[in-house]
């Protein structure tokens, strides 16, 4: 494994650790669906074949919408240039 690959291993298992914890407490339901979006995306750097770029964007774009007002733009780095 190289180090690229260690240190993507290790962000998609702090992601699923952090949806993990917040699970335990329903009132952190806005940090599991975004760490259930997210946990995916450090895979997709090592190799993005088969990866799912229209249900990223759908998934993003259905959280922003749920908070909009207080909210990062997710979809400004999946649009074309």
């Amino acid at each position: 494994m190289t180090k690229k690959e260690k240190l993507i291993e290790i962000l998609y298992s702090g992601l699923l650790e952090i949806r993990l914890l917040a699970n335990r407490n329903s009132e952190d339901r806005r940090i599991v669906n975004l760490t259930n979006i997210l946990h995916n995306l450090p895979k997709a750097v090592i190799d993005d074949e088969g990866f799912d770029y229209e249900l990223l964007k759908n998934n993003l774009s259905e959280y922003q919408k749920q908070h909009k007002d207080d909210c990062m733009d997710f979809i400004k780095f999946l649009k074309e240039d």
